[in-house]
């Protein structure tokens, strides 16, 4: 569970991206990903939510950076692909790689 990180804020930074999508949706997608996201991704996210400023975070085989340009996909889609390449190596390399 992230501590540095609040529902609403994760929320928040959802919506910035997913500007289409419901209240519902938002609210419950960021229960689940303050829940369950890895601590190691906390820091990256909440420098994120509170200055706006994109920290570089390398694991493995990808970057964050690296996660936005290859899916073309926003900071927070990107924290999030890397938490399933940081829980399941070959699953999340699937994901990352499959967009």
């Amino acid at each position: 569970m992230l501590s540095q990180i609040s529902v609403s804020g994760m929320e928040e930074l959802l919506r910035r991206e997913h500007p289409n999508w419901s209240d519902e949706a938002l609210k419950s997608l960021a229960w689940r990903y303050v829940d369950t996201l890895d601590p190691r991704l906390e820091a990256p996210l909440a420098r994120y939510a509170t200055t706006g400023a994109r920290t570089e975070l390398e694991a493995g085989e990808f970057t964050l950076f690296a996660i936005c340009a290859l899916c073309q996909c926003g900071y927070v889609d990107a924290v999030i692909l890397m938490d399933g390449y940081l829980k399941d190596p070959i699953q999340g390399k699937a994901q990352i790689l499959r967009r």
